[in-house]
């Protein structure tokens, strides 16, 4: 369909509403399903915007949005302009234009995080805390250890067809597309200075080395660091039901 009619369906539309009617709402523009994030229980008042992992699409937090049926769940795709911080701080202005905001971030998703935090607060708005999920500040460049960009996308990216959702051919160019423009910013992103937002960490039940380009958590903000163990292995604490379950009602304490 999208080369017929020479337009590019954003993936996230696929996944919220796989309808023809919908697509076809899209191709004419007579909605703005292009804003490049998912809202799950849109009638909660209570609000959390939620950052992606690699490949940086917010539907990963999908399985633990059934479990935070108390939050509207803002779960934001990766942007891969490089005024990226600039939108995301402009969709949060008209999503929760006032209050004090809580992040989330998983896996890379928390170097986007901090980034967006620190924006926020620039621009004057209170961040009340940052759920940050199994990574740590990124105090360097990454280091591939011998292995190229190119081959750790393709991993990313053979990965992620897995998914149904994966299967077209249009849909699998969009994700090697996305997967590379928010990898190579991963990499060579540095997280700088401090924020004022209280950081609350979970950390998944699988045991790894931190890497000397990463740092933890507790000296990144003024003001307070809570430690929280989580469930799973690192890749299942959202894929998989029971962990995404147990990690939802954990991050629904907080």
């Amino acid at each position: 369909m999208s080369k017929e009619f020479d337009v590019q369906v954003p993936i996230h539309l696929l996944f919220e509403t796989p309808t023809i009617e919908a697509i076809s709402r899209y191709i004419q523009q007579q909605d703005h399903e292009a804003a490049g994030y998912l809202v799950f229980n849109e009638s909660q008042t209570s609000t959390v915007f939620a950052l992606p992992p690699l490949p940086g699409y917010g539907f990963i937090y999908q399985e633990a949005a059934k479990t935070l049926d108390s939050v509207r769940l803002i779960a934001f795709d990766f942007i891969e302009a490089d005024h990226r911080m600039t939108q995301y701080v402009h969709h949060i202005q008209h999503l929760q234009p006032e209050g004090p905001l809580t992040l989330m971030g998983y896996s890379g998703g928390c170097y986007l995080a901090f980034e967006l935090v620190q924006s926020l607060e620039q621009a004057g708005r209170t961040v009340e805390k940052v759920i940050m999920i199994d990574s740590y500040k990124k105090i360097g460049e990454s280091d591939l250890e011998g292995r190229s960009i190119d081959d750790d996308i393709a991993a990313i990216v053979h990965q992620s067809k897995q998914s149904e959702l994966a299967q077209g051919e249009l849909v699998q160019e969009a994700l090697a597309q996305k997967t590379r423009a928010y990898y190579e910013t991963f990499v060579k992103g540095v997280n700088q200075g401090k924020i004022q937002a209280d950081i609350d960490f979970i950390q998944s039940e699988e045991q790894i080395e931190i890497p000397d380009w990463m740092d933890h958590w507790e000296e990144a903000t003024t003001g307070a660091y809570r430690y929280y163990q989580g469930y799973g292995e690192h890749a299942d604490m959202f894929k998989n039901k029971e962990c995404a379950a147990q990690n939802a009602q954990l991050i629904q304490k907080r």
